[in-house]
């Protein structure tokens, strides 16, 4: 029961409903003509240009999208106070009604605007992990290919029944024959050795927090929808990633990118689990920049969020195998 007085309560009312009836749809529509007609954003990762004219539109693209979420969640305060006014002798509920239905239409409207965004955002996303694990594969057939060599030149170096007969018939010979398919041998094992398939944290870090941020904004079943094959292919470099500190970055390439061999997926499920603990462990001690509500209900929500990756990456890997 409201135990302020009768007039503080009705003073409170005309601002409630004056908010709601003042809020519009501009940003929503910035950000609507930001997007229209821009089919592809710069690549996010290898080959990325952050220093182009259309990269710094897209940056400024991104800061009205931050904008629309902080608006969206000011907009969710107005409708929260509004669903608790009632109808006091200098506001009709006809003017009441009229209030909520206007903010309803204004959110809805800045909420499926910011949802195309973050779908938007996604695929850039998508786009910047796929040329990485592109990359991957193309170093990972170089190196086996070269190492097939190396390991075919290596056989043959060892065998001493052949090499025993040219010495007795050709000795000179032999010798710089042995001499030059060693050396041969040591060069492709050092072209094999430059040959890595590294996948950086900071690019991890870079695509989970934008998967995250989308989380925060939109409702679970849309951003579910719109960042499925983001996801996909996250947990995928995501395993090649924290398998670098256990193996040889060609050999994670050899084992996990390519398709023929994916054994080494199941070893790298604790360390990708940690990773991603650490990582929303450390979000949900970060403040909150684009998010209505209280931190602990942020806390919440990353919590969900976290548990959520966690068992989709599970079932995912399981199938994997």
């Amino acid at each position: 029961m409201d135990s302020r007085p009768a007039d503080a309560a009705s003073s409170e009312v005309p601002r409630a409903v004056l908010a709601a009836e003042g809020v519009g749809t501009a940003l929503a529509e910035e950000l609507e003509r930001s997007l229209a007609g821009r089919t592809e954003w710069p690549l996010d990762g290898p080959g990325a240009d952050w220093l182009s004219d259309d990269a710094q539109e897209v940056d400024a693209v991104q800061r009205l999208a931050g904008d629309l979420a902080l608006e969206i969640s000011r907009l969710r305060g107005i409708a929260d106070r509004l669903a608790e006014v009632e109808a006091v002798e200098s506001v009709s509920v006809a003017r009441i009604d009229k209030a909520r239905q206007w903010i309803d239409s204004v959110l809805d409207r800045s909420n499926e605007v910011l949802a195309r965004y973050y779908r938007t955002e996604f695929e850039a996303i998508h786009a910047g992990m796929r040329a990485l694990r592109a990359q991957c594969e193309l170093e990972a057939r170089r190196y086996a290919d070269v190492r097939g060599r190396a390991t075919a030149g290596r056989a043959q170096l060892d065998r001493r029944l052949c090499w025993a007969m040219g010495r007795v018939f050709h000795p000179r010979r032999t010798r710089e024959k042995r001499e030059r398919l060693a050396q041969r041998v040591a060069d492709l094992e050092r072209r094999s050795d430059g040959y890595m398939a590294f996948v950086g944290r900071d690019e991890l870090i870079g695509w989970l927090d934008g998967l995250v941020e989308g989380a925060l904004n939109l409702d679970e079943e849309t951003w579910l929808q719109a960042s499925c094959s983001v996801r996909v292919l996250l947990y995928e470099l995501l395993n090649v990633h924290c398998a670098q500190d256990r193996v040889p970055a060609h050999e994670v390439s050899t084992d996990i990118i390519l398709p023929a061999a994916r054994e080494g997926v199941f070893d790298c499920r604790v360390e990708t689990e940690r990773f991603l603990e650490t990582y929303f462990a450390r979000r949900c001690t970060e403040p909150a920049e684009r998010f209505y509500g209280t931190a602990a209900e942020r806390v919440a929500r990353l919590e969900r969020l976290a548990e959520v990756i966690r068992q989709d990456y599970r079932e995912r890997t399981r199938r994997a195998g």
